[in-house]
């Protein structure tokens, strides 16, 4: 959180979306000074945001209501292993982003056999993808993002944390790896 804004400048980024994290993580994002915007699923969360002068919205990462290429960032902290369709919110990510927007996503590690869903010793029960860091990567350059770094935080395991840093390509990028997906996410 200390070094978020040298990884993505809020001057050169101004205008961020934090995914999943209203609350909390929208207000620091804003403290910082990003033109945030938060999004969750949980009303207290948006309400909170909103009770701290930030604009925020109750909204699903499935379906981001907003203009496509509305955001110079984005930022997700926690909320992709509750995702049930991983790959739809990396698809609606890469609608409402700039070209070249930065994109800070964290999730928890994966950490073998213990990351099975509902497992008593493994992961929340409200996790819905346990993925493994490559296959995080995979969906994200499959969908349209270039990774820029995986190695942000040191040892996910220590810190509890996986974080990636990944840069929105441009349409024309894109088409060879999803030429279906980016053409149908323009026409919403």
């Amino acid at each position: 959180r200390n070094n978020i804004t040298a990884l993505i400048p809020p001057d050169e980024y101004p205008r961020g979306l934090s995914v999943g994290c209203a609350g909390a993580e929208a207000i620091m994002l804003g403290n910082k000074g990003y033109k945030i915007v938060g999004v969750d699923v949980n009303p207290a969360d948006v309400e909170v945001t909103r009770n701290k002068g930030f604009e925020a919205f109750r909204m699903d990462a499935h379906d981001l209501h907003f203009p496509n290429e509305s955001f110079d960032c984005a930022f997700t902290h926690h909320c992709f292993e509750h995702l049930h369709i991983p790959w739809l919110g990396v698809l609606e990510l890469w609608g409402v982003m700039k070209p070249d927007g930065l994109l800070l996503f964290v999730v928890p590690p994966f950490n073998g056999e213990k990351s099975g869903i509902n497992q008593a010793q493994g992961m929340h029960e409200s996790h819905s993808s346990c993925l493994h860091e490559e296959q995080w990567k995979a969906i994200f350059v499959r969908f349209g993002f270039e990774l820029v770094s995986d190695h942000i935080l040191g040892d996910p395991k220590v810190s509890g944390h996986m974080a990636m840093l990944f840069r929105r390509q441009a349409f024309e990028d894109t088409i060879p790896n999803c030429r279906f997906f980016m053409s149908e996410r323009l026409r919403i």
